[in-house]
């Protein structure tokens, strides 16, 4: 955690200005770097993951599209981020950033949060695929994971799947992010470093 709090002072020492001016500064600043320190927890305990940043391609659903035939590049998703599992080639996190700092879009939220629905979807559809002889019982307890940042907070969204034909997205959690750095040790980045330790316990059950 101690490497975590350092990234966070060094970025957020100059940054609060900026973060309000859009959703690539937001994303520059806070929800990469998280991401990152998501992916590095992961690797350190022998996860083979890589983390995408900035509007990657969703390799969940660009295989589905081939599967049916449709090769149209203007379809395919592009999420604002991706945690990769290597060993199965297949994200077991996507990211979406839908407006700056303290900006309240909220068709552009409501677009992206129905548009990572399909994408989780995908996840889970590619999982089933590349383990298509594991049981029920063992597919029930996978959890694909969307991180969803909007206004002043993150959001951390889940979907699995309890009972045949039902998928259930569930949010886990939510973290608020303040501007000011100084602010920090009073809740905040207590609160985001126990988000990166859930969300990162969670993903090592892959």
């Amino acid at each position: 955690m101690a490497s975590i709090f350092n990234i966070f002072s060094d970025l957020y020492d100059g940054a609060s200005e900026t973060l309000s001016s859009s959703e690539s500064c937001l994303r520059y600043y806070i929800i990469d770097p998280l991401l990152q320190a998501c992916n590095k927890y992961l690797k350190d305990r022998n996860n083979n993951v890589t983390f995408y940043p900035g509007e990657i391609e969703l390799k969940a659903m660009t295989v589905q599209l081939k599967d049916q035939g449709i090769t149209d590049k203007r379809l395919k998703y592009n999420a604002d981020g991706t945690i990769l599992f290597n060993r199965i080639s297949t994200e077991i996190l996507l990211s979406e950033v839908s407006s700056a700092f303290a900006e309240n879009n909220k068709a552009k939220t409501s677009f992206d949060h129905y548009k990572a629905m399909f994408g989780l979807l995908m996840m889970l559809k590619k999982i089933a695929r590349k383990f298509k002889y594991a049981s029920f019982n063992t597919f029930k307890g996978l959890k694909v994971h969307f991180i969803h940042t909007h206004n002043q907070a993150k959001r951390h969204w889940t979907m699995f799947t309890p009972f045949l034909g039902l998928f259930l997205m569930n949010k886990e959690q939510k973290v608020d992010i303040m501007e000011n750095f100084k602010e920090k040790s009073e809740g905040t980045l207590p609160a985001l470093f126990k988000a990166v330790r859930y969300k990162a316990a969670i993903l090592c059950k892959i």
